[in-house]
């Protein structure tokens, strides 16, 4: 709100709690129910063209058995042999499973990495949050669409 948002939105537990891919699935299907049209999102790297990699991973990651390693073991050696690349910092992590996200939707939205910069984590005291006018009657308008399926 302080920034400029109109409208805060918070990932149910199930999803906010789980590793990047489902986090990220969870948190792409919650916009796109809301009729987002695009998500802005920060990484790390965001020069990297995730598009592509999601797309050159994609029919690999089902194929992940190896249960003496972990996930993003077998996800980056997988994505290393697929395109040579591989992701170490955890929003560039996050970024890609934002891509392979949005491309099982029906309608994908547009994605918008930009430059993360260093979080503020020793904020002293919380200012209370008002939504906007403009805010409430989106969230009502959609979340109304979205009760009546």
């Amino acid at each position: 709100m302080e920034n400029g948002a109109d409208l805060v939105i918070e990932l149910p537990v199930f999803f906010a709690t789980q590793p990047a891919h489902l986090f990220a699935r969870g948190g792409i299907e919650l916009l796109s129910a809301l009729d987002c049209t695009s998500v802005v999102f920060g990484a790390e790297h965001p020069e990297l063209d995730f598009q592509r990699l999601a797309t050159a991973i994609a029919a690999r990651q089902g194929s992940f058995t190896h249960y003496n390693a972990t996930f993003a073991t077998q996800f980056n050696a997988a994505l290393q042999a697929a395109t040579g690349v591989t992701l170490t910092a955890a929003n560039d992590m996050l970024s890609f499973c934002y891509y392979a996200a949005n491309q099982a939707l029906a309608h994908p939205m547009q994605l918008l990495p930009i430059k993360r910069r260093q979080a503020i984590t020793r904020r002293r005291q919380l200012r209370p949050i008002v939504a906007t006018p403009v805010g409430q009657r989106c969230a009502k308008r959609h979340l109304h669409r979205i009760w009546r399926r």
